[in-house]
């Protein structure tokens, strides 16, 4: 008898536990109505800017995609600047960049 109630238990515990791990397949008609969605949601969100917003999505199980602004020639000066920035300042935290470049020292005293 304590046999079957542990057994009991077991089944009952992971039953739910197997049947949440799976979540079936959204249906073509769901997947429709979200990529709308989200292409509603970021074209709002470019209307509101105060600049040109250049992008490119691409549903990765689908191959499905859409751009905003996709065949206009964006200046790349502008974002690459991340980029080197976030790299400068990885390297000074993983002290690679022996001493700061001069750009950040001279806006360091000018911000003093």
């Amino acid at each position: 008898m304590k046999r079957f109630l542990l057994l009991l238990i077991a089944v009952l515990v992971c039953v739910p536990a197997i049947a949440q791990c799976c979540p079936e397949k959204p249906t073509a008609e769901k997947r429709q109505a979200l990529w709308q969605k989200l292409q509603e949601e970021l074209g709002a969100i470019d209307k509101e800017l105060d600049g040109v917003m250049g992008l490119a999505v691409k549903d990765l199980m689908s191959g499905e995609t859409f751009f905003i602004h996709g065949d206009e020639i964006m200046p790349q000066a502008s974002s690459i600047k991340i980029a080197v920035l976030a790299n400068l300042y990885l390297q000074l935290a993983c002290n690679r960049c022996p001493s700061p470049p001069a750009v950040l020292r001279r806006s360091r005293a000018n911000s003093s």
